[in-house]
């Protein structure tokens, strides 16, 4: 996948802001040059993380194949998602599983995440969101959220039933999965190594690139809707309208989401009794062993079956 840390790192050795916003003809007008790096920033980000997705696919794991029933779910609009329907035991029970903005649904962790679920249940999808991987469109939070409808009315139209359908969100990924649960109910929703909010990841990233001083700190001291995002993901308003069964978990040293962000997520909501919060050791920010016994442990202890 392309992490955060090395899109950041490729936007500095290319020396975006030098050839995209220094010489702009606003460069006296400070409050405008934060503006302008900020969306010129954003707009380079999510065109980088698509172009990545679409250029590094991997092979399907070999307890994979012959498993996979890969189609093409037409959304408006001329977009087109490609997706993968894992279900080789016919279950009755599905996992809709969001990936990071960087990854695409052949992602090796992500294949060995579907492999653990499968054996313990559950059919799954994957998707890429369009404008990434194989899936033809534009990628923003409006289009993410179509695309999830899309993938849940597919699994409806097979005869699975809402409280039968739980969500596995990671990393940016977490962001379309609450999006969407806000709007919608399903059994549970996990989500894995997730920010607060994308303002504050922006003044996150703003603080590692190569930027003045001047813009940092401007960043740093906006309120978040002075902030121009264009897709402003905010988990932590999402998570206080979902009732379901809500599990958070992030690793404490991990370098592409801080745990501060997903700790701020946790304590505007931790008064609601269906949130549960667990902290890792270590770095990782992918999906490994580790979070999917998780996962399975927690949707084991949940009740699922109060749709009906």
């Amino acid at each position: 996948m392309e992490t955060v840390k090395e899109c950041i790192s490729d936007l500095n050795k290319g020396g975006f802001y030098k050839n995209n916003v220094e010489n702009s003809i606003f460069k006296n007008f400070n409050l405008v040059m934060c503006y302008l790096s900020i969306i010129k920033y954003e707009n380079k980000f999510y065109k980088n993380q698509g172009l990545y997705t679409k250029n590094n696919c991997n092979s399907i794991i070999e307890s994979l194949k012959g498993k996979i029933c890969e189609q093409s779910l037409p959304v408006g609009d001329g977009a087109c998602l490609n997706i993968w329907d894992i279900n080789p035991f016919n279950s009755s029970r599905y996992i809709i599983i969001f990936n990071g903005i960087g990854t695409e649904k052949s992602n090796i962790t992500l294949q060995y995440a579907y492999k653990k679920f499968v054996e313990n249940g559950w059919g799954v999808v994957a998707f890429d969101y369009r404008g990434r991987g194989k899936s033809r469109g534009v990628f923003c939070q409006k289009n993410a959220l179509k695309d999830s409808f899309a993938v849940w009315n597919y699994l409806l139209s097979k005869g699975i039933k809402p409280y039968e359908i739980g969500l596995v969100g990671h990393s940016m990924g977490a962001a379309v999965a609450l999006d969407f649960v806000s709007k919608n109910n399903c059994a549970f929703v996990i989500l894995i190594n997730p920010f607060n909010k994308a303002a504050d990841m922006v003044k996150n990233i703003a603080l590692k690139l190569d930027l003045p001083e001047f813009i940092k700190n401007t960043v740093k001291k906006l309120p978040d809707f002075l902030i121009p995002l264009k897709n402003r993901f905010n988990n932590e308003k999402a998570l206080a309208s979902v009732q379901i069964p809500a599990l958070i978990m992030h690793t404490k040293k991990d370098e592409t989401t801080p745990v501060e962000l997903c700790r701020k997520l946790y304590k505007k909501n931790k008064y609601k009794n269906n949130v549960s919060y667990i902290e890792l050791e270590g770095c990782e920010h992918e999906i490994d062993e580790e979070k999917l016994n998780i996962c399975l442990e927690f949707i084991d202890k949940s009740d699922l079956w109060f749709f009906d």
